[in-house]
């Protein structure tokens, strides 16, 4: 959500302002393909050019992640080619009802992308409580 990559809503209740992230609505496509090509730019610049479209089933969001240059995948996910080998992972990291046709939920994008991206956990790029990304040349 801070990454813009699935955002939420936000709701005035009361005095509080909340956020509400939907986890058991399915993804939309156009937002998601959005979201990743809008965060993987702030990070890898010459990043190739994404689908025009983003992935809404299982079997797409293995194959929109494919896509990506690999030292954006996590070692695990980049030796990973075929789609059964994904259905491991898949269950490996918590999920479950694999079937490829099968739309995704916000919830289930969110943990493979925490699982199977670069994005999350790079300590070279810090990001702010707001969402905002504070890149760091090196550090070891």
């Amino acid at each position: 959500g801070l990454t813009g990559i699935l955002k939420g809503v936000g709701k005035a209740e009361g005095w509080a302002n909340k956020m509400f992230f939907y986890p058991d609505s399915l993804v939309d496509a156009n937002e998601f393909n959005k979201g990743v090509s809008n965060f993987s730019r702030l990070i890898f610049p010459s990043n190739r050019r994404l689908p025009r479209q983003g992935p809404d089933n299982i079997a797409g969001l293995f194959r929109y992640l494919k896509f990506l240059r690999p030292f954006i995948l996590t070692p695990e996910f980049a030796n990973t080619k075929e789609i059964n080998e994904f259905e491991k992972l898949w269950y490996k990291y918590g999920l479950k009802d694999f079937k490829t046709a099968r739309h995704i939920t916000r919830m289930e994008a969110a943990v493979i992308l925490h699982n199977c991206t670069l994005f999350f956990a790079n300590k070279n790029l810090p990001i702010s409580i707001n969402g905002k990304i504070n890149f760091k040349y090196s550090e070891f």
